[in-house]
C-alpha cells in the first residue's frame, strides 16, 4: 500500500484538507454565535455615556462649581505663584498673588518647597496654608510663558505703573514707558519677569494684574479658546487631563458670554510678615474675601 494513502484509498493530503475546512467552519460558527450573544448582552444593559471618563471620579459641573489652579512662573532667578479661581456661578475669576515666602508648618518657604519637591507639593502647600481646595497646577518657564503669550494674536492692553527696562539673560533689552498701551507677547513676558520695579508692592501686583488683563481681554463672547488650550498644553507643565480641558473650556465659554468688562477680581492675601516668612490669616480671608464662597 502506498505510504500517502490510508486504507480507504483516499489520498492523505485530501483528507487533511477536508478536516482543516471543517475545523475552520466550526470556528467561524462559534465566532458568529458569540458575536450575536455579546450584542444581545450589550443591548440589555442600561445606556451609559460614550466617553473616556473614569466612572470612579465625580466630575464637577463646570457651569456651577468653582475651580482653583495654582499657576507657577518658574523664571531663571525667581518664581511667581498665582492662584486663579473660576467661579461661573458668580460670573467671576478671582486672582490671588501668593508670596514666594509663604511657609509651611516646618518653616520651609514656598520657593524652597517648589525647588526641592516640584509643583504638586507646592500646590498642596498653598492649599494647606490657605485651607482651600486647589485642583490643578500649571507651570511655565520663562521661555514657555513667552511662547504662550506670543500666541495671543491681539496682544495685551496693559497700563504700566512706571517706566520699565528689562534685560534678559541673553542681553536683549526691552524698554517700555509708563501708561496704557498694547503690548506684544514678548513685551508682556518681560513685564512678568521684571524685578527692577521701584517698590515691592508693584512687583507683587504686577503678576496678578497681567493675568487679569489677559483673561479680561480674551475670555469674551464668541471667542474660541481651543487654540490657546493647545498652546497651554505645548508650553506648560500641568496635571490637567483631557477631560479637565473640556470642563475648563465650558467654564470659560460661560464666563466669556457673561463678561461685561470686569470679569476678573484681584484678591489681596491677608497675613503677617515674620522673620522673612509670610503667615496667612485664614480667618480674615474667609470673612473678607470671596475665595471661600460655596
Amino acid at each position: 500500500m502506498p505510504l500517502n494513502r490510508n486504507h480507504y484509498g483516499k489520498p492523505l493530503s485530501k483528507r487533511i484538507g477536508i478536516w482543516v475546512v471543517a475545523v475552520f467552519i466550526l470556528i467561524l460558527a462559534v465566532a458568529v454565535m458569540g458575536g450575536w450573544m455579546l450584542q444581545f448582552y450589550r443591548q440589555s444593559l442600561p445606556d451609559t455615556p460614550d466617553d473616556d471618563t473614569d466612572p470612579t471620579i465625580q466630575y464637577e459641573d463646570p457651569l456651577t462649581e468653582t475651580n482653583c489652579s495654582l499657576v507657577i512662573f518658574d523664571f531663571d532667578e525667581s518664581q511667581r505663584f498665582v492662584l486663579i479661581q473660576t467661579a461661573p456661578a458668580d460670573n467671576a475669576i478671582r486672582i490671588l498673588d501668593v508670596p514666594s515666602h509663604l511657609t509651611d508648618a516646618n518653616g520651609d518657604t514656598l520657593t524652597a518647597i517648589f525647588s526641592k519637591h516640584g509643583a504638586l507639593q507646592a500646590k498642596q502647600t498653598v492649599a494647606t496654608a490657605l485651607e482651600l481646595s486647589i485642583d490643578h497646577y500649571i507651570t511655565w518657564t520663562a521661555a514657555g510663558a513667552r511662547s504662550f503669550l506670543e500666541e495671543l494674536d491681539r496682544g495685551v492692553n496693559y497700563t504700566l505703573p512706571e517706566n520699565m527696562q528689562y534685560t534678559d539673560k541673553n542681553g536683549a533689552t526691552i524698554r517700555l514707558s509708563a501708561g496704557e498701551q498694547r503690548l506684544t507677547g514678548a513685551q508682556i513676558a518681560a513685564v512678568l519677569q521684571n524685578d527692577s520695579w521701584s517698590n515691592t508692592d508693584i512687583r507683587k501686583q504686577t503678576t496678578a494684574n497681567v493675568i487679569a488683563a489677559v483673561l479680561n481681554q480674551y475670555v469674551v463672547p464668541q471667542q474660541s479658546l481651543d487654540g490657546y488650550f493647545s498652546a497651554l498644553a505645548d508650553t506648560a507643565q500641568t496635571d490637567l487631563r483631557i477631560d479637565h480641558y473640556n470642563a475648563f473650556r465650558r467654564t470659560l465659554s460661560h464666563l466669556g458670554d457673561n463678561n461685561t468688562g470686569a470679569l476678573c477680581q484681584i484678591v489681596t492675601l491677608i497675613g503677617t510678615e515674620q522673620n522673612g516668612q509670610f503667615l496667612p490669616d485664614v480667618s480674615a480671608m474667609q470673612t473678607q474675601t470671596d475665595l471661600y464662597r460655596e
